[in-house]
């Protein structure tokens, strides 16, 4: 067995690329001829190692009598993983023959290339510190691509942003690998679950945390959500990439990964607190919001928010079932934006509104992913609330169907705004931006018929009861209510969305960062006045120890003359303080 072959197609891609200079055609063709060489590699290994639970160990490197090692799994789990993760990045880097081709290509499919390796490298890895270097990998490639336009100020900021917030989790990463190291002296990850007894429940407590932590950062959960619509400023098949099978589904992956060590651990409940508090933050924000992308961005906050509850609800196998059809329908999404940006110029919704962009080539697909993501049946989504919501007790149950209404509410907003009538204007479509965006409205379509088959992989549990139909209902509604407030054109939509925005505007995260800084920077002024205060007072001191110095030098001047008086004097000073005393 030879698990890192997975990773080989990838790592040849970025050694050829990083060396092509102004050879377009050349490095798109490697780009995605390697990225198919690792979905054909993924899939057979898939096949051969089906329902076999197989690890792959290499020496590394030795301190004293411990062995570091290079360990890679073979499981249902982190192939299946291999295989989402290597075909959503084929299709989007076809389409990005289309999106990019204007752009320079050596440098894009060169860390278009390490991004995807990066992935790949994580959901494959068995031991801690491997997984530890492809999770910072992907904090580099996320931070190179999503600064690739660097020239404009917006994104080279973005990058910065992504960067510092997610390092809290890679710090908290870090952290929680040395702890259980140091409580069971192996970087093994199977191993480690699988004596997690031999652990004290302090040291599984506080390593759950930091992982959990780690977890939100990546995955932009609250309240490190701000960094992922910031990061919007990337060419949108990098969203593409970045929402669906890659940075941020990696936070979600790793606490399915590690399920067993937070269930024992006793953080649930918090993870639970923390996911409805993004679902609702972030529903609120895409239904303010007026721009496609960032739409879409917090709609994937949404979604991540739905897999952590499924989590935190001890549902690991429907969180993971999520994961896989979000990929589908999320990646399909950012593809038709990133079509009508090359196309029309604009990511505001209102703009293309007024463009009359509603041909079926572009609103039958946009239908068909955003049912998906609010959950309308027969598509992707529908079937994906029937795993997530299995464990769910009924107070949890009630609050979803809530934000499920909130989620059909924002989705239907976008598509009953920018798909709206037919215009007359020709457009030429391109065959590279075709493919994947019909490959993927097909699955978001039949797909969710995989649920059947799909315990047969990984046990999963999933009911089709009253709470579904009722799901469904609510979904429904919400398309309903987004129909009647903004496919008329005489309704006042705009009006509408200055009043959400009026209501957002009392306080914002960043009103909040920028108070904090405000107090931080008051404080500062304190500690600075205490400082020139305490300052001044050993300035002080000195100079009094400087004169008195210079008198007792006077004093020491070896003079037998001066020594004599000065004996004359504290004598008769000695006998006036006797008769004083007297």
């Amino acid at each position: 067995m030879m698990l890192y072959l997975i990773l080989l197609p990838m790592l040849i891609s970025m050694t050829l690329t990083a060396f092509l200079k102004d050879k377009l055609v050349r490095s798109r063709l490697i780009a995605v001829s390697m990225t198919s060489l690792s979905l054909l590699i993924s899939s057979v290994f898939f096949y051969v190692y089906f329902s076999k639970d197989l690890i792959e160990n290499f020496s590394w490197f030795n301190i004293e009598t411990y062995t570091f090692q290079i360990s890679f799994i073979a499981n249902n789990l982190h192939l299946l993983m291999a295989v989402v993760v290597s075909f959503i990045s084929l299709l989007i880097l076809i389409f990005s023959v289309f999106y990019m081709r204007r752009e320079k290509q050596e440098k894009y499919y060169f860390e278009m290339s390490l991004f995807i390796f990066a992935m790949l490298g994580l959901v494959v890895s068995n031991s801690f510190i491997l997984f530890y270097i492809f999770w910072e990998l992907m904090s580099i490639s996320s931070y190179l691509l999503i600064g690739f336009w660097y020239e404009k100020e917006a994104a080279s900021k973005a990058a910065k942003k992504a960067l510092i917030l997610t390092k809290v989790g890679d710090v908290s990463l870090l952290t929680a690998i040395i702890i259980l190291f140091a409580n069971t002296g192996t970087l093994s990850i199977s191993a480690t679950l699988s004596g997690l007894s031999s652990i004290p429940q302090v040291y599984l407590t506080v390593s759950a945390a930091l992982f959990i932590i780690a977890a939100l950062s990546k995955s932009a959960q609250f309240p490190f959500y701000v960094w992922l619509p910031d990061a919007m400023e990337a060419p949108t098949t990098v969203s593409a990439l970045l929402h669906s099978a890659t940075m941020v589904a990696s936070g979600a992956f790793l606490l399915i990964m590690i399920a067993p060590l937070m269930y024992v651990s006793g953080t649930m409940v918090y993870l639970v607190l923390i996911s409805l508090i993004t679902i609702f933050i972030s529903s609120l924000l895409a239904l303010e919001s007026v721009d496609t992308k960032r739409i879409l961005a917090y709609s994937t906050i949404d979604s991540l928010a739905f897999m952590f509850l499924a989590v935190a609800t001890l549902n690991p196998d429907g969180a993971l079932f999520y994961l896989i059809m979000h990929a589908v329908f999320k990646s399909l999404l950012f593809l038709l934006a990133g079509e009508l940006i090359i196309l029309f110029g604009t990511r505001n919704i209102f703009k293309l509104r007024g463009l009359e962009i509603g041909k079926p080539i572009f609103y039958v697909p946009a239908f068909i992913g955003l049912a998906s993501l609010a959950g309308i049946p027969p598509f992707l989504g529908f079937f994906a609330h029937a795993t997530l919501s299995y464990n769910f007790s009924i107070s949890i149950e009630l609050i979803f169907m809530v934000a499920t209404f909130l989620t059909s509410l924002f989705s239907f907003r976008l598509f009953f705004t920018v798909y709206h009538k037919n215009g007359t204007e020709k457009i030429r479509e391109d065959k590279f931006a075709i493919i994947p965006i019909a490959t993927l409205s097909i699955l978001s379509t039949v797909g969710g018929a995989s649920l059947f088959f799909f315990n047969s992989i990984i046990p999963i549990a999933y009911s089709f009861d009253l709470f579904l139909v009722l799901d469904s209902i609510i979904a429904l509604l919400g398309l309903f209510a987004a129909y009647y407030f903004y496919s008329n054109r005489d309704f006042p939509y705009a009006k509408l969305d200055k009043k959400l925005k009026s209501i957002f505007r009392g306080v914002t995260y960043d009103d909040v960062l920028a108070s904090t800084g405000t107090a931080i920077t008051k404080f500062g002024g304190l500690v600075d006045r205490f400082e020139d205060a305490l300052g001044e007072a050993f300035d002080s001191v000195g100079s009094l120890s400087f004169s008195l110095s210079y008198i007792s030098r006077e004093l020491q001047s070896g003079d037998l003359s001066n020594y004599i008086v000065i004996f004359i004097a504290g004598a008769i000073l000695v006998m006036i303080l006797m008769l004083v005393g007297v």
